[in-house]
């Protein structure tokens, strides 16, 4: 399945022709990196452009500044695009009960989006490193890609509220899944395409030509 096939998006004729032209092509994409082994750390980089490209089109916060202290004094400026990748991973990516979100959402920018970006993964402190893995395993503990109908069954479940845990901590270090990783975005579009209120403003500004509203 692939996003230009979702129903949700029906009554936004402007959102559903954007998603089928510039969205659906990078989903089919990083799709098809699920179905090999490896290839982990660029399907991560790959998932992590996406949450930047929704976060300054389809999706817009209510508020989009934010107060800043310079030289002792209070400024009010634009939110920054990390500042939208973050807000948009802690409003609609399918967290588990429990999970802190707005941490989570932080340490994905922090030490996965902007070291795969800028600094080829590295981090500016050794123990502030991501591990980005495939979890799949057959019987005898190898990995093994997902095939074309598992990843048909999770991607048309009605079930948006929930995706297996995407980052676990493991001693001092942090373990990203990369699969997971994968299907809460797929359900993190379809939870977006959901929100009328973001789905109204995104249908507007699109019809009058503006579909990316960052400067």
């Amino acid at each position: 399945m692939t996003p230009a096939e979702l129903t949700d998006l029906k009554d936004w004729p402007k959102v559903e022709r954007f998603v089928k032209k510039r969205i659906s092509m990078q989903y089919e994409d990083l799709r098809k990196l699920m179905q090999e082994r490896g290839f982990n750390l660029l399907a991560v980089a790959g998932l992590c452009d996406l949450v930047s490209g929704l976060s300054v089109s389809l999706y817009k916060p209510a508020v989009t500044k934010k107060w800043i202290v310079v030289c002792g004094t209070k400024k009010q400026v634009d939110l920054g695009t990390g500042d939208l990748f973050k807000l948009l991973l802690k409003a609609y990516y399918p967290w588990q009960k429990g999970e802190r979100r707005k941490r989570k959402s932080e340490i994905i920018y922090n030490f996965v989006r902007n070291p795969l970006a800028h600094s080829l993964g590295m981090g500016k402190k050794s123990d502030r490193s991501i591990e980005a893995a495939k979890c799949k395993k057959d019987k005898d503990n190898n990995v093994v890609a997902w095939t074309d109908q598992e990843l048909d069954a999770i991607e048309r479940s009605d079930d948006l509220d929930n995706v297996p845990v995407t980052l676990k901590r493991s001693g001092k270090k942090w373990r990203l899944i990369v699969e997971h990783f994968y299907l809460g975005l797929f359900k993190l579009l379809r939870r977006l395409a959901k929100d009328k209120t973001q789905m109204l403003e995104a249908q507007k500004r699109f019809a009058s030509g503006k579909f990316v509203w960052h400067k």
